[in-house]
């Protein structure tokens, strides 16, 4: 098995996606008038780390084996794409084989529109 190492760059991305995500619904249920808006806003704070927690796992379970199906190679970088759970997840990573090292580089994940 391969460790796997996940980028600043790649940790901000998946940061920032999750932020997006949760603000989404906070600025949907913020202020709304219902009584139960705490417990709602609190709902979907949980399953964004849940979501957060998945991405990584995600993430880490494709990349530490060491074939990776599917992959693209970009001169020194490769490219997988995986679904955590229904959404699309491309990473772009490079490999040290010699030191069982894969390195996530970036991480960009579809963003699905909020149908009211």
């Amino acid at each position: 098995m391969l460790n796997v190492a996940f980028t600043q760059r790649a940790i901000m991305e998946i940061d920032a996606f999750i932020h997006s995500y949760e603000e989404a619904f906070f600025s949907l249920y913020r202020d709304s008038g219902l009584l139960a808006e705490d417990p709602i806003v609190e709902i979907y704070h949980n399953t964004a780390l849940e979501l957060q927690r998945n991405i990584m796992f995600g993430i880490r379970e494709r990349l530490r084996v060491r074939k990776v199906l599917g992959r693209k190679v970009f001169g020194e970088y490769c490219q997988v794409l995986l679904h955590v759970g229904d959404r699309l997840v491309i990473v772009d990573y490079t490999e040290n084989l010699k030191n069982n090292l894969r390195r996530v580089l970036t991480v960009s994940i579809d963003r699905k529109p909020i149908i009211f």
